[in-house]
Parts: C-alpha cells; sequence; structure tokens
C-alpha cells in the first residue's frame, strides 16, 4: 500500500472514530439526559393534569442531515391518564390527575389540540426536520399542540429549562483536539 493510500485510510478511519465518539458518547446521552431533565422538572412542577405533555417529549439525533437517534419520554414513565384536552373542555375539580393528586379547581383547555394520546407527533416531527448535511444535530422538542401556550400564556416551563441548560452547558462537551 503507498503512502497515499495508507494516510487515505488512516484519515477515514479517525473521522469514523471521532464521528462515533460525538454521536455514542456526547450527543446520545445529552439527548437521553435532557429527555431526563424534561421528565424529572415537569413531574417536580407538578403540571400534569392528563400526562400528554409529559409523554411527548423527544429528542432527536442527527449526523450528517439524517436521523440516527430518537430518545423519547414515553415508555419510561406512565401513560397518559386520557386524550388531550380540546379548546373548551373541562378537567373537573376532583377528577384524579396522572401526577397522582386530585385536581383542585376545574380547568377549561383554552388552546386546541387534535384529541388525541401520544408521543407519535414528536416523533413525526423530528423524521421530518431536515437539518444540515453536513455535521451533526440535536433537536429536542414536544408534541402537544399547546406547549407555547403552556410556557406563554400559563408560564408553564416545558422547554425552556432545557433550552437555557443546553446553551450553558453543551460548549463544555466540546473540546478541541490537540494540535
Amino acid at each position: 500500500m503507498s503512502n497515499a493510500a495508507a494516510l487515505k485510510t488512516g484519515t477515514a478511519k479517525a473521522k469514523r472514530l471521532i464521528e462515533d465518539h460525538i454521536l455514542n458518547q456526547i450527543l446520545i446521552p445529552t439527548a437521553k439526559g435532557l429527555i431526563q431533565a424534561a421528565t424529572e422538572g415537569r413531574v417536580a412542577l407538578g403540571h400534569n393534569m392528563t400526562g400528554n405533555t409529559i409523554n411527548s417529549y423527544a429528542a432527536g439525533v442527527y449526523a450528517n442531515g439524517v436521523l440516527v437517534h430518537i430518545e423519547t419520554s414515553a415508555g419510561s414513565i406512565p401513560n397518559p391518564l386520557r386524550r388531550k384536552l380540546g379548546r373548551g373542555q373541562r378537567f373537573y375539580a376532583g377528577s384524579q390527575r396522572w401526577d397522582g393528586e386530585t385536581q383542585e379547581h376545574t380547568f377549561t383547555a383554552q388552546a386546541g389540540s387534535n384529541g388525541t394520546m401520544e408521543a407519535e407527533r414528536s416523533i413525526a416531527f423530528l423524521q421530518s426536520h431536515k437539518p444540515s448535511a453536513n455535521g451533526f444535530a440535536l433537536v429536542v422538542c414536544n408534541g402537544v399542540e399547546y406547549a407555547t401556550y403552556q410556557e406563554n400564556e400559563m408560564n408553564i416551563d416545558v422547554l425552556t429549562s432545557n433550552f437555557d441548560y443546553v446553551k450553558m452547558f453543551a460548549p463544555s462537551m466540546f473540546k478541541p483536539l490537540p494540535e
């Protein structure tokens, strides 16, 4: 084998090792950690009437524009109690909540939903998302239609703390290669 061929083979192997390390040692564990933190944070804050929002967290890891891993909260926690509330539907005082508490006040949904019980909407979004074809991407989402409403109108943290956490700590996960 010529020196040029050996260098080409070695470079390709090093590239695969680096990509494998980034995916399996950094991005996939980060995705798992973010979903776990979002789930635990949501449980701690107690905003879980039906359990649909907490069951709809998902993170997708992409390599060169291709979705290579999906992490979800569904399956690691109890399923939702019922379908999502649609605009105007009520969750009555005295009802059993997903979080084990009893609902204190009747809640009337102000945002619409498709009335289902699933994490599939999050997964479908990740499957349809098209990040850059070069490099890596980590996308965290929540599939309930009213997540933005919960964040903006009800002041309930759905994804904001995840975003803030990644912004603060993600740079420390990557170190430059020695020269």
